[in-house]
């Protein structure tokens, strides 16, 4: 069976719009972040975000190492001096296409709370 170079791209192009239409903006909340102490006595220190991301290659070929949570909460974290916890957390995560690549990222919003 011979196939032109458009049935080709064609199918080419079906796989990537099949990709993107698979990806989506999955978010998740929490009341506040792991303090081990009395959380009355801190004060409100302002908002507080990170966000880790990892870049794929040809929208397929992921470069580093994967989005972290964990990092991204630590960078949310340090956003704010003297942060020992954070309330009110926001967790999503979003893709950002180019030319000839795609970045996804894992974010954090939250409000900041220290002594």
């Amino acid at each position: 069976m011979r196939h032109s170079l458009f049935n080709n791209s064609v199918i080419i192009l079906s796989i990537f719009l099949l990709t993107a239409c698979s990806t989506g903006d999955h978010g998740s909340y929490a009341e506040r972040s792991f303090y081990q102490g009395d959380a009355s006595s801190l004060e409100y220190i302002g908002p507080a975000s990170g966000e880790h991301c990892q870049t794929y290659a040809l929208y397929l070929f992921p470069l580093k190492q994967s989005p972290s949570t964990a990092l991204a909460l630590e960078q949310a974290k340090q956003s704010q001096d003297s942060t020992l916890m954070l309330s009110d957390l926001s967790i999503g995560d979003v893709t950002q296409w180019g030319f000839g690549y795609a970045k996804r990222c894992i974010l954090v919003t939250a409000d900041a709370y220290g002594k």
